[in-house]
């Protein structure tokens, strides 16, 4: 299968590494942005523009992977030229572009798939292991901390980021939540720098999520308190990545024993996982090529994101409402009549149709109608 990569930052560099490591992929062409910031050497066409790159006819499939170009038009032209997608980049759609694009990848017949690439590491998965069994009453708080160092594309950084941790707060409780609520912090007249977003769940589940761009340091840290347990999911700490406090013995033993995805096993005594391998980029790259061969259609996960989409823009809404709680509401998934560009009509007298609507032959009488 010939790609092609869309590639910015070490995003773009690390899904460059990882599709040279998949048997049957030739990286058939690479856009850099902006073009010359990659250390890598890759043996590909070189394009400047990616509009050029998403429309090669030499490619069977893109992938975007970069925050320093806008996706959708790049995505709706990939999906138009009859290329399957991986939107990897960073997650900025509104709910109208995700049904837009997953309505438009239905219809060509071909693969959307958005990144979800921090819900694929190992440590995550183990954790949604533990509060998939328990009811929704066990899972009563989580708290998720974001911190980037600071860069010049804050605005743009701080919604991605924020939309990241509400993807994993969806993938954890698997519901949306009754309201949200959310406030900005930066310099005032600029963009929001750091964002402090609260979401209320029927039930009482609470979750917070605090994320900032404009820091010298790094934190990706996620709490899930549960009846009898605590999980701590830090993403930075290579070394160990999940641990576990708990109150209960009989916690501690089910710890003990309890099997981890890829061998690994809970560490005897307690409270700490040991990270078993795995790489979250190359793992995202393989289920798409997976999902190329086996001829699935449409964006698999279109309508997950638009949920993602949907509390972003609650969340936005509550921020200019100083915090004041928003209520969430999922709208329905629209009819392709809806959300495609409607044809346009145009007639004349006793229902002709219109040879010409140029200014010398315009019929007496049009309807356009949409």
């Amino acid at each position: 299968m010939r790609l092609g990569l869309v590639a910015g930052g070490s995003l773009g560099e690390a899904y460059a590494r990882a599709l040279t490591q998949l048997p049957g992929v030739e990286l058939a062409a690479v856009s850099m942005a902006p073009a010359g910031r990659s250390s890598l050497a890759i043996r590909a066409t070189r394009c400047h523009d990616p509009a050029t790159l998403v429309a090669l006819p030499s490619v069977d499939g893109v992938v975007l992977a970069s925050d320093e170009v806008a996706p959708y038009p790049l995505i709706r032209r990939a999906l138009v030229r009859g290329k399957h997608v991986l939107a990897a980049g960073p997650f900025t759609l509104t709910t109208e572009q995700v049904q837009r694009l997953s309505t438009l990848a239905e219809r060509v017949g071909r693969l959307l798939i958005f990144g979800e690439e921090r819900m694929l590491s190992p440590s995550f998965g183990l954790l949604a292991d533990m509060t998939r069994g328990a009811t929704r009453t066990q899972l009563h708080y989580l708290r998720l901390l974001d911190v980037r160092p600071q860069r010049r594309e804050g605005v743009s950084r701080t919604a991605a980021i924020a939309a990241e941790g509400l993807a994993l707060c969806t993938r954890l409780v698997r519901r949306m939540p009754r309201s949200i609520s959310a406030l900005g912090a930066g310099p005032p007249g600029g963009h929001p720098e750091a964002v402090f977003i609260t979401l209320v769940y029927p039930g009482g589940l609470v979750a917070s999520l605090q994320v900032s761009v404009s820091e010298d340091w790094e934190a990706r840290q996620l709490v899930a308190s549960m009846v009898g347990r605590t999980v701590m999911l830090d993403e930075l700490d290579y070394r160990m990545p999940l641990r576990i406090v708990s109150a209960s013995e009989r916690t501690q033993r089910e710890a003990a024993g309890a099997r981890a995805p890829g061998g690994a096993s809970w560490q005897t005594g307690s409270v700490t996982l040991t990270a078993p391998p795995g790489d979250p980029t190359l793992e995202q790259c393989r289920n798409f090529l997976d999902g190329v061969t086996a001829r699935r259609q449409g964006a698999v996960n279109g309508e997950f994101w638009r949920q993602v989409a949907v509390l972003w823009e609650a969340a936005e809404r509550s921020m200019p409402l100083a915090g004041a709680p928003v209520s969430v509401e999922v709208p329905p998934a629209q009819s392709e009549a809806k959300t495609m560009t409607p044809r346009l009509y145009v007639i004349r007298g006793r229902g002709q149709p219109a040879r010409s609507t140029s200014a010398s032959a315009r019929p007496a009488l049009t309807l356009v109608s949409v």
